[in-house]
Order: C-alpha cells, then structure tokens, then sequence
C-alpha cells in the first residue's frame, strides 16, 4: 500500500471528495493521476462506474456487509467520518490503516467494505507497471 491524500474535499454541490480514488490508488500502489475521480460532477452511479473501470483491469470488487464480515489483509471500507461526510479508508483486518483526508480522522460508521480480487494477477502488474515504470526497475 503507498499512502495517497486526496486532493478535493466534499463539499457538494460545489465538489465531491475524491477519497475513493486516493484511497484506491493508495491500496493499488499507484499514483492518483492512474485513477478516476468516480464521483466527480455528483455521486450519482459511482459503483457502477468504478466496477467498470476496475473489470478493465482485471480487478473485481466484491462488496461486504461490515455487520457480518471483516476481511483479512487490506480492503476499501466506505461509510461516514467524523464529521458527517460520507467517506472511504484502506483497512487492514479490523482497523484502520490509511485515511486519505489531509486530517485523517477516518470513519466512525462502516456501510460497506470493498475487497478487490485480481482475476490475473500477471495482467494486473503489467497495467501497475505501465502506471509505475520507474518504480518497477529496482535501484539504479
């Protein structure tokens, strides 16, 4: 996992936070730029739209019920932060690795969680190292 801020805050109708692509990014080893802003215009279709995107690489988000599942290693966990805003952290296991936020105050409400399973996990690394050149070659 490589820690990613976000760079928009949610603030609607004016922006919606991009916390789910930094956090994306963050749990995919690559740089925010390698991932789209789902929510950007509204919050309105956003799953469909990163299922999409992550079929195209090879990824399949599978959604859990927090209420009956906590996964194991490190997965997206979406629901409400302190301050009332819906939200998205990388977990790993029970607890709360990386909040994306500048403040990091992470979630006090889960609603879901997200694990992502390769479905090629050579593919997946082609498309990582295509994001990362540099950081696939080891030191000079």
């Amino acid at each position: 996992m490589k820690p990613i801020i976000m760079t928009t805050l949610h603030n609607p109708p004016t922006s919606h936070g991009d916390c789910l692509r930094a956090a994306l990014a963050s749990l995919l080893g690559v740089e925010a730029v390698h991932v789209p802003h789902f929510m950007e215009g509204d919050d309105v279709g956003w799953w469909a739209k990163l299922q999409t995107w992550c079929f195209e690489r090879v990824i399949y988000p599978r959604q859990l019920d927090p209420a009956t599942t906590i996964p194991a290693g490190y997965y997206l966990a979406f629901g409400v932060s302190a301050t009332g805003e819906p939200h998205c952290v990388v977990m790993e296991s029970d607890h709360q690795v990386h909040d994306p936020r500048p403040n990091g105050a992470g979630l006090v409400a889960f609603d879901k969680f997200v694990v992502l399973e390769l479905t090629s996990a050579d593919d997946f690394f082609n498309w990582r190292q295509r994001c990362n050149p540099s950081a696939m070659l080891g030191p000079a």
